[in-house]
């Protein structure tokens, strides 16, 4: 219910609104990125972050629901220095 008084003055009438469009805007506003988006902000394409996501290894993501993949922004920037930091003590 918070979220529908949050969100309807960007939207308007939030009950009518497209479910995977809801979805979308809870996720941008809780710094939530899709395997689209890494993949954009990381140059890594999407297979890789899938099968990465399979091997449990890369940046950490989880599910919304039983098909939405996201990942947490600031933990996606945080692999990203870990790789930085790794590299620069010759571990890769």
């Amino acid at each position: 219910m918070l979220w529908n008084r949050l969100l309807a003055t960007k939207l308007g009438n939030w009950k009518h609104t497209n479910y995977r469009v809801r979805l979308g805007i809870m996720a941008g506003t809780l710094g939530l990125l899709t395997t689209s988006e890494v993949s954009h902000l990381t140059g890594i394409p999407e297979g890789t972050l899938r099968s990465w996501r399979f091997e449990h290894s890369g940046p950490p993501s989880f599910k919304i629901g039983t098909k939405k993949v996201v990942y947490r922004r600031q933990a996606v920037l945080e692999w990203i220095e870990e790789q930085e930091h790794e590299a620069d003590n010759g571990q890769h």
